[in-house]
């Protein structure tokens, strides 16, 4: 079985050798600090403006005949955050290793260097000095909470209804089903607003890396409900530490 370090060494010789490609670093665990045995090979390729093609014919025949490529997949474009995008499960490595792969055009300004919200890179090369951690504006960092503030809370009436409904109905499908939306889609932002409103949009994505023990509790109990009686119980729970957030936050984030 080849390691991740071996791994590593032969994708950067076959890109440092090409002179349309500017620019390669290491994202996800190993930039956050949290990699671990299950960690997967987070690569943003940097390239000169219409070589994406010829980068991804370039990285899966090499993929395929050194290693052979099991599954594969290609973001549709354009993908919402503008860069071409594609994973791929390989032979030779451990089954946890998968690449995902952003290849990123030089012209784009927005490259997710933003230290507060994807951590500090790891450097593969850099023939320009493209690579520069930031900060998100505090304008920037204003406005995405502020959207997903109104977002939270424009319809947390019309999704409480619907939740009641499916508890007092009695059917378990549909209840768990309202009771993990609004888990995700309301509460989980608004604790985000509250621990880390730099990742607001990250849903419950590395909340266990964020959040304080009562409110991964919280999270929890929703998951481990199995029956009516306890959805009711942890239904009234998340609401309450909800509503008692909005509360909190629309001093911060409401219009």
């Amino acid at each position: 079985m080849i390691s991740r370090e071996e791994l590593k060494q032969d994708l950067n010789q076959l890109l440092i050798d090409k002179e349309y490609i500017q620019a390669v670093w290491e994202g996800g665990s190993v930039a956050t600090g949290f990699m671990d045995a299950f960690s997967d090979l987070d690569l943003s390729i940097i390239v000169k403006e219409g070589y994406e093609e010829e980068t991804f014919k370039c990285l899966e025949t090499f993929l395929d005949h050194t290693y052979g490529i099991l599954n594969r997949f290609r973001m549709p474009e354009p993908t919402w955050h503008g860069f071409s995008q594609a994973f791929y499960q390989i032979k030779q490595v451990s089954p946890w290793l998968y690449l995902d792969v952003c290849i990123i055009r030089e012209t784009l300004p927005d490259k997710f260097t933003e230290s507060d919200r994807h951590g500090v890179a790891h450097i593969w090369f850099d023939k320009k000095g493209i690579y520069h951690p930031t900060i998100q504006s505090q304008a920037t960092l204003e406005a995405r909470c502020q959207k997903y503030y109104r977002l939270a809370t424009q319809t947390d009436w019309l999704m409480e209804i619907e939740l009641r409904k499916n508890i007092e109905r009695g059917i378990l499908t549909e209840a768990y089903h309202q009771l993990y939306s609004f888990t995700v889609r309301n509460l989980g932002i608004l604790l985000n607003l509250k621990h880390r409103p730099e990742k607001v949009d990250f849903q419950l994505r590395y909340a266990y890396r964020d959040f304080p023990k009562p409110d991964l509790d919280l999270i929890e109990s929703v998951f481990k409900a199995s029956s009516i009686e306890e959805y009711r119980l942890v239904m009234e729970k998340v609401l309450n530490r909800y509503y008692q957030l909005k509360s909190e936050l629309i001093k911060l984030w409401g219009m």
